[in-house]
């Protein structure tokens, strides 16, 4: 059996994007759509993580259908609602623009026709991804920029 939780979860996926980070100029079209795609997934993990942290109710979309497998966890929309509200958590106007744009391409990538350009995916990668190791050791206490970042 093959098991991850949310923090396991999210953490294999930045492992993976980060794979697909190579030199300035390198990426190709599909690790940018690896990275794009990795990232939002870390984020979305990272804020369900924290409402779980808070009560594992808040995780899901109707609370009432707790603890059930069968029930639709939150998207990123309503847990970053659910962590500002319920949470009392604080988010820059750039953290939550920076989400906003990883989703909006994200969804570009799974549900239709996706194009990026260099630099707009170097700034969009660079933001999302100081979002996640911000959030990771303010929020949740992992440290996960030694992991991945010299120094």
């Amino acid at each position: 059996m093959h098991k991850f939780n949310l923090v396991e979860n999210a953490k294999d996926s930045l492992s993976h994007a980060i794979e697909h980070l190579g030199p300035v100029n390198q990426n190709s079209t599909g690790d940018w759509k690896r990275i794009i795609v990795d990232l939002a997934h870390v984020v979305e993990l990272l804020v369900k993580e924290l409402l779980r942290r808070i009560h594992p109710a808040f995780v899901f979309n109707n609370i009432d259908k707790y603890p059930s497998n069968e029930a639709f966890t939150v998207g990123a929309d309503l847990a970053f609602t659910r962590l500002q509200k319920i949470g009392d958590i604080s988010f820059s106007d750039a953290d939550i623009k920076a989400v906003k744009s990883a989703r909006e391409k994200r969804n570009e990538i799974e549900h239709f026709e996706f194009s990026i350009e260099n630099h707009e995916a170097k700034v969009l990668v660079g933001q999302v991804l100081s979002f996640i190791l911000k959030f990771a050791k303010e929020e949740l206490e992992l440290e996960w920029k030694s992991l991945y970042f010299k120094e």
